[in-house]
């Protein structure tokens, strides 16, 4: 299917400066803007559905232009517990 793609996946962490960073990491500016945000609740082994969601349903449906210039990106912060039901991550995608 469409959704079924190859595509680039980078951990990063955030840094106030990029001169800390060492020269062989990669740096990577995101950029302010508008973005939608989904928040995925329960183990990180079914964050699929939520992707599938997004992508195949809310991505179809909406009327919200995607802005492919920009990175979307996962947030995983303190209320990240893997694979625990009261897990959460928020999934920023990039909008116009």
């Amino acid at each position: 299917t469409d959704y079924e793609k190859e595509f680039d996946y980078t951990a990063c962490i955030e840094v106030d400066k990029f001169e800390d960073v060492p020269d062989k990491m990669i740096k990577i500016e995101i950029p302010e803007g508008k973005y939608a945000v989904f928040t995925h609740r329960g183990s990180i082994k079914k964050i699929l559905e939520t992707d599938e969601y997004i992508f195949k349903k809310w991505m179809k449906e909406t009327d919200i232009g995607i802005d492919g210039s920009r990175y979307d990106f996962e947030l995983y912060n303190e209320n990240f517990k893997g694979e625990a039901d009261d897990s959460e991550v928020d999934i920023y995608i990039p909008i116009k």
